[in-house]
């Protein structure tokens, strides 16, 4: 069975491929891959058993990432969360991995990987790909009324604190636009330092709002007048990705995220809206997968594999590390953390 590659940003089947598959994500947009293009270089291509000029029948995306920190690689998709292969062959998913692991020795690649959900038989029974990280996934059903949705959260942790942001006062606005990108970048900042990490480039926000449009908005929380939180929703076929965040932490017992989050339900609901994609959470943080699951959102395992088989590597040697990485960014005046998540994020996807 012949593989064949094809530019997503320039073949016009691939689009159309997306609208009839229908576990396509945003992860797998022409837009999305385009923003990643723009902001950190990163050459997309789609590995595929369709020869050109026939409809296609499937496809895997790729990033080719190459970089001097971190190796040359392949993977689907940086920054994404996940990323289904969308092939429902397996013998056609089987030579497409047979591909991309030829293509890791002909083209002295560190790696390729792939980020699907769990339980994939055909990646489970391949040999030269090895699982290398797993996280948690969570997902909340919004096909029932906002009433019953409503009642499903939790009271003390989300009921309560979406009441709070009411009762004081909070005016909440979408701003698709530099003054907002500023403003959500900042409290994200913020947010970020408190918790050791550089934030990314606004630049990877301006370039998602260019190349989403409408589907992407930058939800703003104020208390008389002043920013207080903000979070990036993007829309897209049913589904709220709820990927991005920021937060002034002398507000944060009034529940500006919560009421944030909620209000973003309730419009986008409106708008056809029947999930909200949550995200991946870190296997030991046990307290954000308790906070996800007091939304009553859905717990699923994701695993990422890569070929050719990944050495373990200790968690308490990860912990370690990242634990120096944290305490040095913490301490990082806002231009120099502001300059670290420029340069090292294209480094990282």
């Amino acid at each position: 069975m012949n593989v064949y590659q094809l530019n997503p940003l320039e073949d016009a089947r691939w689009p159309e491929f997306l609208q009839r598959h229908p576990e396509a994500s945003v992860y797998h947009t022409s837009q999305w891959l385009e923003a990643l293009r723009r902001t950190y270089g990163y050459e997309p291509v789609v590995y595929t058993t369709t020869a050109p000029g026939q409809d296609l029948e499937n496809g895997i995306p790729f990033c080719r990432v190459n970089s001097w920190l971190t190796g040359k690689r392949l993977v689907s998709l940086p920054f994404s969360d996940h990323c289904r292969p969308l092939v429902d062959d397996p013998d056609a998913f089987q030579a497409i991995l047979a591909e991309v692991e030829a293509e890791c020795r002909r083209a002295g690649l560190k790696y390729a990987e792939l980020r699907p959900f769990s339980g994939n038989p055909v990646l489970e029974a391949q040999d030269s790909y090895s699982e290398c990280k797993r996280f948690h996934m969570h997902i909340i059903d919004l096909s029932d009324s906002i009433d019953a949705i409503h009642s499903r959260l939790h009271k003390n942790a989300v009921r309560i604190p979406i009441r709070d942001a009411g009762r004081a006062g909070l005016e909440y606005s979408i701003m698709n636009n530099e003054a907002g990108l500023k403003q959500f970048h900042r409290l994200m900042m913020v947010m970020r330092r408190k918790h050791g990490i550089p934030p990314q480039p606004i630049s990877w926000f301006r370039n998602l709002l260019e190349c989403l449009g409408e589907a992407m908005e930058v939800r703003i929380a104020c208390k008389e007048g002043v920013p207080i939180a903000s979070i990036i929703t993007i829309l897209h076929k049913g589904t709220i990705y709820y990927k991005y965040m920021g937060y002034d932490p002398a507000y944060v017992k009034i529940g500006a995220i919560p009421g944030l989050v909620w209000q973003a339900i309730k419009d986008l609901k409106e708008r056809g809206a029947v999930a909200l994609d949550f995200g991946r959470t870190d296997y030991g943080n046990t307290s954000l997968v308790e906070h996800k699951e007091r939304w009553s959102a859905t717990r699923s395992e994701l695993t990422y594999w890569r070929t050719p088989v990944c050495a373990k590597k200790s968690d308490s040697s990860d912990d370690e590390e990242m634990g120096r990485a944290k305490k040095l960014f913490a301490i990082l005046p806002d231009p120099l953390l502001r300059a670290a998540g420029n340069v090292l994020y294209k480094h990282m996807g």
